[in-house]
């Protein structure tokens, strides 16, 4: 990596290696906390979806025990 790093305008934390022109997060505080936000919103997305999942099967199940009850 090349030692030239250039400040970002308007980003904290944010340079742009001058030799690649790849830009290179140096605040890992804030790298954490994305990370952290983004395994939330993760873990909310899953539960979600097995709570659809869980409706599903109970109005499947639902739908047996009427038609076994009316058979």
């Amino acid at each position: 990596m090349s030692d030239e790093l250039a400040k970002v305008e308007g980003h904290i934390g944010l340079y742009r290696d001058e030799k690649t022109q790849a830009i290179i997060n140096k605040d890992s505080a804030s790298y954490n906390s994305y990370i952290e936000r983004r395994q939330a919103l993760r873990n909310k997305r899953d539960e979600f979806e097995n709570l659809q999942n869980e409706v599903s099967e109970l109005k499947h199940l639902i739908t047996q025990l009427i038609e076994k009850i009316d058979g």
